[in-house]
């Protein structure tokens, strides 16, 4: 799947501000642009995964190699921008998979089989309670009332909503919604 973000074209770009998306579980970054393209794993039948935009500002770097941190943990001092706050310093430690050290007991576990367990338990909750469909109509009213405070808006609608669902809840015992199947309908009477 790929992602395209265009920026207006008389955007000024400020020095070292970077764009980062992120779709599910996968996160990118580079560098703000006036076009980027970002390419992600295809969400298959998630379309309705949720993503999120971020800008921002770098205020410090570092550059280091590797091979001096080799499972040993090292200061790494990172010169900032910011003001009152001249250097981080870090304590890092590089572990390369497969030099000697346990694994944690879930690492065998595919981190898609988690998240696609996280994504079909939310997606059920939202079945349960209708929520998608909900939410979906409290939307097209506050864009069709087009209200001043649409936050209150919304705020009242839900709650109207939650009032509504919980007087259903306590006027239907749950045996009542159900009708006796074994029951026999009643025979005609005849009216003299």
């Amino acid at each position: 799947m790929e992602i395209s973000l265009e920026a207006p074209r008389d955007l000024l770009l400020p020095k070292d501000t970077f764009v980062s998306l992120r779709i599910g579980d996968v996160q990118k970054q580079a560098r703000l642009a006036s076009s980027r393209t970002f390419r992600f794993p295809a969400p298959g039948d998630a379309m309705s995964v949720l993503g999120r935009i971020e800008v921002f500002k770098r205020v410090g770097h570092h550059a280091f190699s590797l091979e001096a941190f080799a499972d040993d943990a090292h200061g790494v001092a990172v010169p900032t921008e910011l003001p009152g706050l001249k250097m981080i310093d870090f304590n890092m430690k590089v572990k390369v998979p497969g030099s000697g050290e346990e694994q944690p007991k879930d690492a065998g576990e595919p981190k898609k089989k988690r998240n696609r367990a996280r994504v079909d338990a939310a997606t059920k909750y939202m079945a349960d309670f209708g929520l998608e469909e909900r939410l979906a109509e409290v939307m097209v009213e506050v864009l069709v009332a087009k209200p001043e405070n649409p936050f209150a808006f919304v705020a009242d609608k839900i709650q109207a909503l939650a009032e509504k669902v919980q007087a259903q809840k306590t006027a239907t015992p749950p045996d009542a919604a159900k009708p006796d199947e074994s029951a026999q309908p009643a025979a005609p009477q005849e009216v003299a």
